[in-house]
């Protein structure tokens, strides 16, 4: 299992002063981050901004006036942080944005229009339908389809001459001067137009200034010819054509980080065809070898690797691997964010903590954990570790950000567990109360008992829920005890068997695999599965887990029980 980036346009940091607009008064701000459709801001002083609100941000270099709708605000100490929503055209400057993640996110957003991109005298476009790029066109004489076969040598200076003064007195476009003077033939005139478009793309790569704009609008059906171009091939093989390997080399992953090729690839691009570097670098990636080991493994310089790695990364083809118990989390379905992110117990809790059932068990559980495990610190944290992590924590679990939730009581027991956070700041942030905080929690501890103690005191009180029919409170319960102590699979059977009893199949079917990640020879876990997916009418997926449960148990008469109702169906 990898981690899926599943933002359409790519997020930068950079900090700039802007100026921004609200209620007919200037406030003075700053960009923190920023994509294409969106800006990350945070405005000085003490105005209150809201979800729901519109501002203007006036940005320079080129200057642009951007508006856009706030869809979430969070109050920290430098001031109030917004998430802006940008309208209008996608534009900006080229050393702005990678030309990749633009194409990619245009993609992604299955836009259709027209992409211009200037710099001096030089304009180019890239027509768009779809997210596909179909088309482009240049101003500069040297792309010229006459110019580009000139080059080649497939037509002679008379002959392109000739065709010139043929497109200039029947107003033909070039390919078709060329095939009626006969310089090319009908069935070339599509691969060679391809290839000048392609060129034409590629040179894209290399630009260090100007700026671009898509203006998003329909595409005359006669204005262009429509190719089938390949993005991954046009990111990659533009990207071989750089030469900043060293911005390359610090923009990859660690060197220690183990690359896997995406498994979302296929969906998102078509087929690329890869040079002997990009053959040798592929054929190294098995999801054991690190970036660093390939880079020292591949027959070519490591420039060239570098130049490589980068392009697979930037074409989106390579995903880093998580961490091996952060993958086993996502297999089981209860880790929707990266382990570095995630604050230390929410990584560890064993739930998802943006569904309801992950803010149900964090909302129990977060203040008897206490400040600093909420923010995932330890108790030697330094000021500027306080800060860092509070900024992380605020990002992540501000209800405004989560604006998909619709359940009330949910976005309820999210505000308190933001709450909580803030008040964790608060505390530790300020020496005099974290001293008083560490003196009152050593009382405290001296006389509480540890986590594993909670954990199995939660689920012996979820048992005797459980046996009482009371599914609701078990449920709690046993997810309590899987939040104190996440590495006990019994604790994960019972919250799934107390999901089960509420119809709750698709979260039940994600503690069961838990269960069976940690304890992968125990049949109980697998024949549950057999029985939610034999009830769910995946008949298949149910004789597979009643046919794994008896191979680790081949007496277990319920596994076998389920196979005998599968053939009687």
């Amino acid at each position: 299992m990898v981690s899926r980036d599943k933002r359409k346009f790519r997020r930068y940091q950079k900090t700039r002063e802007v100026p921004i607009t609200f209620r007919n008064r200037v406030i003075r701000a700053r960009i923190v981050d920023y994509s294409l459709d969106g800006v990350g801001v945070l405005v000085e002083g003490s105005t209150v901004i809201s979800k729901g609100d519109i501002v203007n941000i006036t940005m320079s270099n080129p200057e642009n006036a951007v508006g856009g709708e706030v869809v979430w605000s969070c109050i920290e100490p430098a001031g109030v942080r917004l998430g802006v929503r940008t309208k209008g055209l996608f534009s900006g400057l080229i050393n702005d944005f990678r030309f990749a993640d633009t194409l990619i996110g245009l993609h992604r957003n299955r836009k259709t229009g027209i992409m211009t991109i200037q710099y001096g005298p030089v304009t180019k476009k890239i027509y768009i339908r779809d997210g596909d790029m179909i088309f482009s066109a240049s101003n500069q004489q040297e792309d010229r389809l006459g110019d580009v076969l000139l080059k080649q040598g497939r037509i002679t200076t008379e002959q392109y001459d000739r065709t010139v003064e043929e497109m200039r007195k029947t107003g033909l476009k070039q390919g078709v001067a060329l095939v009626k003077l006969g310089y090319l033939k009908p069935q070339e005139l599509v691969p060679v137009i391809r290839q000048q478009v392609e060129q034409i793309i590629l040179s894209l790569f290399t630009l260090q200034d100007g700026s671009f704009e898509f203006k998003e609008t329909p595409l005359p059906p006669d204005a262009v010819i429509t190719l089938k171009l390949s993005p991954s091939n046009l990111i990659y093989y533009g990207i071989r054509r750089m030469d900043n390997t060293a911005d390359m080399l610090s923009e990859l992953p660690e060197l220690g980080s183990i690359p896997v090729l995406s498994p979302d690839s296929g969906q998102l691009f078509q087929d690329i065809s890869l040079d002997s570097a990009g053959r040798q670098v592929v054929d190294l990636i098995d999801g054991n070898k690190t970036l660093g080991q390939i880079l020292k493994s591949v027959g070519v310089s490591e420039d060239e690797t570098i130049k490589v790695l980068y392009a697979l990364f930037c074409a989106r083809l390579l995903l880093v691997q998580p961490h091996t118990e952060a993958a086993a989390q996502a297999e089981a379905g209860e880790a929707s964010v990266q382990a570095d992110e995630a604050p230390a117990d929410a990584a560890r809790s064993g739930a998802d903590p943006f569904d309801a059932e992950g803010i149900h068990i964090l909302h129990a559980g977060c203040r008897e954990t206490g400040y600093y495990e909420v923010l995932g610190l330890t108790k030697t944290a330094t000021s500027s570790e306080i800060k860092k992590a509070y900024y992380t924590a605020a990002k992540k679990y501000h209800p405004d950000i989560h604006f998909t939730l619709d359940d009330a009581s949910v976005k309820g027991k999210l505000s308190d567990i933001f709450s909580y956070i803030y008040e964790a700041y608060a505390t530790l942030s300020v020496p005099e109360k974290r001293r008083e905080y560490d003196a009152k929690k050593q009382v405290k501890a001296e006389a509480k008992d540890d986590k594993q103690t909670q954990a199995r005191r939660k689920f012996a009180e979820g048992r005797a829920a459980f046996n009482s029919r009371i599914y609701r409170e078990a449920e709690l319960l046993f997810g309590q005890a899987t939040y104190f102590d996440n590495r006990v699979a019994v604790y994960h059977y019972y919250y799934g068997l107390a999901l089960l009893r509420q119809n709750r199949m698709k979260p039940a079917v994600k503690a069961f695999e838990r269960a069976s990640v940690l304890e992968p020879l125990n049949a109980d876990y697998p024949t549950e599965l057999g029985f939610v997916f034999l009830q769910l009418g995946f008949p298949t997926r149910a004789r597979s887990f009643f046919e794994k449960a008896l191979k680790i148990s081949p007496g277990l008469k319920r596994a076998a029980e389920g196979l005998t109702e599968l053939a009687g169906r």
